[in-house]
């Protein structure tokens, strides 16, 4: 999954709690990834504001 994901240029993000608090509308979502060379995944920080 996560090579094709990746051959997709897109971010398969997992693992995240208490998406309960933001709100289903008018929140950002921003992705801090680390570029891991030839990885198929790694950590990343994700932050929400609103």
């Amino acid at each position: 999954v996560h090579l094709a994901i990746l051959g997709a240029d897109k971010y398969g993000i997992e693992n995240l709690a208490n998406l309960n608090h933001i709100p289903s509308t008018g929140a950002s979502i921003f992705a801090a990834v680390v570029p891991w060379e030839q990885g198929s995944g790694g950590p990343c920080r994700v932050i929400a504001t609103w």
